[in-house]
C-alpha cells in the first residue's frame, strides 16, 4: 500500500512560447530537470536568449515537462528571477493555472499582480526558476 510505483526524472527544453512577449526568440541556453513522484513534479529551469523582439504580450513559458493538473489552485507559482531583465523584474513568478501547458509570468504590484510582458524582459534576458506542481 506504500510502494512507490511512480517516480520519474529527467530533462527537458523550456521555450518562449513565440508571440507571447517574445517574437521568433532564439537561446543561448534553454534547459531543465524534472524528478516527478506520484503526481507531484519539482522542475527547474533556465533560459538565456540571444535574440528576438519584444512586443507587449505576457511572456509565456512553453515545453514544461507536463500539463499542470486539472485541480491545481490557481495560486501555484514557480519562483525565480530575471536577472537580466528590463523592467518590473521585482517579485517575478510563473503562474500555474489548472490545465496549463504554457503559463504566463507575472509579478507583483503595489495592489495585487499584473502580467510580466516581453516589452519588460527584453531580448537578451536571462531567468532561472524552480518549483513544484501538481501534474495532470
Amino acid at each position: 500500500a506504500n510502494a512507490l510505483d511512480d517516480y520519474q526524472e529527467g530533462t527537458f527544453t523550456p521555450g518562449i512560447l513565440n508571440g507571447w512577449g517574445i517574437l521568433n526568440p532564439t537561446y543561448a541556453t534553454n534547459a531543465g530537470f524534472y524528478t516527478k513522484v506520484g503526481n507531484i513534479v519539482h522542475v527547474a529551469f533556465r533560459i538565456t536568449l540571444s535574440g528576438g523582439s519584444t512586443n507587449a504580450n505576457g511572456l509565456r513559458v512553453q515545453d514544461l515537462p507536463f500539463t499542470v493538473g486539472a485541480t491545481t489552485n490557481a495560486g501555484t507559482n514557480l519562483s525565480g528571477w530575471f536577472s537580466t531583465a528590463s523592467g518590473n523584474v521585482e517579485n517575478v513568478f510563473l503562474g500555474l493555472e489548472a490545465n496549463d501547458a504554457q503559463p504566463l509570468f507575472y509579478y507583483k504590484t503595489s495592489n495585487g499582480t499584473s502580467t510580466f510582458l516581453g516589452t519588460d524582459a527584453g531580448t537578451s534576458f536571462s531567468m532561472t526558476f524552480s518549483g513544484s506542481y501538481q501534474v495532470a
